[in-house]
């Protein structure tokens, strides 16, 4: 009982870290989507994050390339192409 304690205590040391981290893939994961323009291949609800962002976590630039993606996917359902 007291290891699981003492491998939890431990844990919560480098939870922000990994926190950080995370954010950090996401963000350059998403960068070279754009840069590959690959970013059609980003389903609709993770490009809704990104544009919303209410933690405050994407630079401005990553929000205007989701909502670009997001304006283009609904001008073609609206027009009835994939």
């Amino acid at each position: 009982m007291i290891e699981r304690i003492i491998r939890i205590r431990n844990l919560g040391r480098f939870a922000n870290y990994q926190a950080q981290g995370d954010v950090m893939m996401r963000k350059l994961s998403f960068n070279e989507l754009i840069r590959r323009e690959q970013a059609d291949t980003i389903d609709s609800n993770a490009l809704k994050v990104y544009v919303i962002d209410k933690s405050g976590l994407y630079s401005k630039d990553i929000q205007c390339e989701a909502m670009k993606v997001l304006a283009d996917r609904t001008t073609r359902e609206s027009k009835g192409g994939n």
